[in-house]
């Protein structure tokens, strides 16, 4: 495993590890898509400012994985959607070009009106630059 499939397990699980299966998948080419247009990796996508709160929490030593089997459990589920995005893409799936998304729990970030709207699924709303 590459580093880079290790930070898109670990996206995909701080980002939708209590939604379905398919919406795993759509939040890891999301991150994908955005690490091939900018020519950059996982790390770095996660690591741009005010995209994933929750890597500052990671940077600061905070606690964010506690161990229990539910959790262990979740992690694995989104290693298998993290195999299931590399599958897609190797047979030429990109999810629409996806490459930004938000949480329903949010206030509607200020780009979302300049992309385009690809759907809701689950608790996130994605998007196409």
């Amino acid at each position: 495993m590459t580093e880079n499939f290790l930070w898109l397990i670990i996206a995909i699980y701080f980002e939708a590890r209590n939604q379905s299966f398919d919406t795993k998948v759509k939040i890891g080419h999301a991150v994908m898509n955005r690490v091939k247009r900018r020519g950059i990796s996982v790390k770095e996508v996660v690591a741009e400012p005010n995209q994933f709160p929750w890597y500052n929490k990671i940077l600061t030593g905070e606690k964010v994985i506690g161990g229990d089997k539910q959790e262990v459990d979740a992690l694995i589920v989104c290693a298998e959607a993290a195999f299931r995005v590399e599958k897609d893409r190797m047979n030429g799936e990109f999810f629409f070009d996806c490459d930004h998304f938000y949480d329903d729990s949010i206030e509607k970030p200020y780009w979302a009106p300049s992309m385009t709207y690809l759907g809701k699924y689950d608790d996130f709303y994605f998007f196409k630059s």
